[in-house]
This record gives C-alpha cells, structure tokens and sequence, in this order.
C-alpha cells in the first residue's frame, strides 16, 4: 500500500499560524521577495521572511498555475511508483481525494501518466471523512490498513506513507489515540499495529516535513518541504525490499480501480496540455482543469 498526500508533498507550503497553509508559488515568491520590510504588522513581516526563505531554499519546486503542483516533485513522485514491484495499491490520502477537488485530482493524474508513459489512477481513496490534523490522518491511514488486513489475513504487507502530517513535526506534540507520537519510528509502529492479522508486516513514513528559523533566529518557519532527492531514494530503497526486509516480495492484491482516462504520451517536459483525454468522461472536471486554478489557492493538507 502507498499513501500520498499531495499538499507538502507534490507541492511546498508554508505554514501561516492558524490559517491555511501558503503555496510556494511564482505568485507567492515574487509578493515576498519585493514586498518591503516596513508595510506592514508583524505577523505579516514574519510571514513574508518565512516566504522569503523558502522561496530561495525551495524556489525550484514552485507550483505551476494549472495544477498546483511541482512538476519537479510529480516526477520524483513517478520514479518512487516504478520501484513498486509486484502488485500494489496506490491510495490518495490527501484532502483532494474529495469531491470538491475532484478536478484537481484528475488533472494529477494525467501529469502521473505522462511521466510515467502510461495511464495511471489511484487505485482508492482513504475514508472521506473530517481532518484537523496529523492525527485524523494517521487514524484514518490506520484505519485503510486495519480493514485490508481483515480482508487479507496471512499476506505480508508492506505500507508506505508519503505525508507532511499537515506541516507538523514529529516529536511529541500530538496524540494518536492517546499516544504520543515522538518519532518517525513510533508513527511507523503505530501503523504496523494496526494490520494484527497480517503477519508481516513493514511500514515507513517519509515525512516530507522540514522546520528551520530566519530573521537571526527570531522567526521559525514550518514548511511541508515536498518529496526531496533523499527522501524519494529512502522511499524507493523501502520498496526494493531495503536493508530491513530484502525478502519482500510484494503481495498486495488491488483493491479497485477505477475508469481510467485516455492518457497523454507527452513527458514531464511537455506543455501540460489535456489532448487524448476521454472527453465523453471527463467534460466536466477537465473544462475546470483547463481553466486553472488561482495560483493563491491555500493548501488543504
């Protein structure tokens, strides 16, 4: 099973206190970079250094207007999915798995398909239900894995997270099912625990997740730092078996698939154009796709 979020992950934000996540976007950047350091109150100074450093730390992996998502990050994305060996299940746990981002779901699914030279949909989606933070995710992603393991007893099972957990760190600060989670390892744990039927079972979580301060210290900024070189090696390394299980061999079974679209045989490189697309299917969400969505958008998780 391979969980991804997209937000932090496919794209870069920046978290903004109590509000929505900011987008790295070329919008974004170049409000940050011009704006003057006298305009304005002081969470908006310290927003605007938080954009400022992230824009020249991660500047390369800005979202494009259509799809609010990386290209960079969608390709390194692709290159984890060819690692997958046997059958898999690719599960979208992001907020987009709902319907009111259906399009724009669609339209990352057929940037997918392009680098991957192939059609590709998610497989399934986790349970469309509420989250406020990194521990609804972790409990409904636990959830996913509990009832596929009740449905699978005796198979191995291998989990893999792609997950900023809503730009949160792991070290303590929050509970899962009255849990402290303080690391990376004990998320992984915690997952592990919830396939009891399954004998064998691995997970890894690569959080895509980096915190860091600016202004001389003085300001601290949380980013959802997307699916870095390092962390798509460590993600496809846990596919190839890894030096924790090189045995595995990849059992699980697809759960559903749905209608795929027709898809584009242009690369990654290529305009991000919608030509082959199964119109008779798609009409509604592609005329949104193509229409875009407003480089401002906040991130969702």
């Amino acid at each position: 099973l391979i969980f991804v979020d997209v937000d932090g992950v496919l794209n870069v934000g920046v978290k903004d206190g109590s509000n929505a996540a900011l987008l790295l976007n070329r919008r974004n950047m170049a409000m940050a970079l011009r704006m003057p350091g006298r305009t304005a109150g002081a969470g908006a100074l310290a927003q605007v250094a938080r954009l400022r450093a992230v824009a020249e730390r991660f500047g390369e992996l800005s979202s494009d207007a259509a799809t609010d998502v990386s290209e960079v990050l969608v390709r390194r994305l692709s290159s984890v999915l060819r690692a997958a060996s046997g059958s898999h299940d690719v599960v979208l746990a992001s907020s987009w798995r709902h319907v009111k981002h259906t399009h724009r779901k669609i339209r990352l699914e057929c940037e997918i398909s392009k680098c991957l030279d192939r059609p590709f949909h998610f497989d399934d989606l986790t349970a469309l239900v509420h989250e406020a933070g990194p521990a609804d995710r972790l409990r409904i992603i636990g959830g996913y894995v509990r009832e596929w393991s009740e449905r699978h007893p005796g198979q191995a099972l291998q989990v893999l997270i792609l997950d900023d957990l809503f730009l949160s760190a792991v070290d303590g600060g929050w509970l899962c099912d009255g849990v402290a989670m303080r690391s990376v390892q004990e998320v992984e744990q915690y997952v592990q625990g919830c396939a009891a039927a399954s004998p064998d079972v691995r997970a890894k979580l690569v959080h895509c997740y980096e915190e860091f301060f600016v202004e001389d210290g003085r300001v601290k900024a949380q980013v959802g730092a997307g699916l870095s070189r390092a962390l798509a090696e460590d993600a496809k390394a846990f596919l190839r078996g890894g030096p924790a299980d090189s045995a595995y061999q990849g059992v699980v079974q697809p759960r559903r698939r749905h209608t795929s679209a027709k898809w584009s045989s242009q690369k990654c490189s290529d305009d991000k154009d919608l030509n082959g697309l199964d119109m008779k299917q798609l009409v509604a969400s592609v005329l949104v796709c193509w229409a875009g969505i407003s480089m401002s958008t906040p991130l969702t998780s």
